[in-house]
């Protein structure tokens, strides 16, 4: 990984180092936010830590009991760790292919607020909603 990270120039640029499990987002579970993911790490000692915290917060106490609670058996869930280059933005959010309210499926729902989206998904601000036509 050091030597691609490194023939990439990542190394010393910000990145996002973001989880993604297997059966964690289906029509009966969504594990946003509980599986680890760090934005602007940079250096090497500072990927492997995020790369490494990742694939623990597979057994969180969170992600366990979440699994419990949906009878999802832990031999069903393997996890996987995505290292990106970070993109500048002014603001960032989640976006949804329904309501997650309603269940709409006619409509697309952004949750946005200024910065890279953290403080959308772990719940520290109110987001601007928008409700976008999915043209079905």
């Amino acid at each position: 990984m050091t030597d691609l990270l490194n023939s990439l120039g990542l190394v010393e640029r910000p990145l996002a180092v973001r989880s993604s499990a297997a059966a964690e987002d289906s029509s009966r579970a969504s594990f946003a936010g509980i599986h680890e993911s760090s934005l602007n790490v940079r250096g090497l000692g500072q990927i492997l830590a995020a790369v490494k915290s990742c694939y623990a917060s597979l057994w969180s106490h969170a992600a366990v009991a979440y699994r419990r609670k949906l009878n999802i058996n832990d031999d069903q869930v393997s996890t996987a760790v995505v290292v990106m280059e970070l993109v500048e933005a002014r603001a960032a959010g989640v976006g949804f292919t329904c309501d997650p309210r309603t269940g709409r499926q006619d409509v697309l729902v952004v949750n946005a607020n200024f910065g890279l989206g953290e403080s959308v998904v772990n719940g520290a601000v109110e987001p601007d909603t928008y409700y976008l036509d999915a043209g079905l």
